[in-house]
């Protein structure tokens, strides 16, 4: 899946987070995230989340 919710920054928003649960909640049975990024000089696509050190953790705990 690709969702292509991050914003400019590829920064994780809050919309990310609701729209995962709401698939939790459906009855998925595996939830493999879409294009996550480990480095922000290499990305696939605008709205992609880059996942480092920079990261808000809070908003994914949820």
């Amino acid at each position: 899946m690709n969702e292509a919710m991050g914003t400019k920054e590829m920064k994780v928003k809050e919309e990310i987070s609701n729209l995962y649960k709401i698939w939790a909640q459906g009855g998925t049975g595996l939830i493999i995230t879409g294009n996550v990024m480990v480095d922000e000089n290499y990305w696939a696509e605008p709205g992609n989340i880059v996942f480092n050190e920079n990261i808000n953790k809070e908003v994914l705990r949820s």
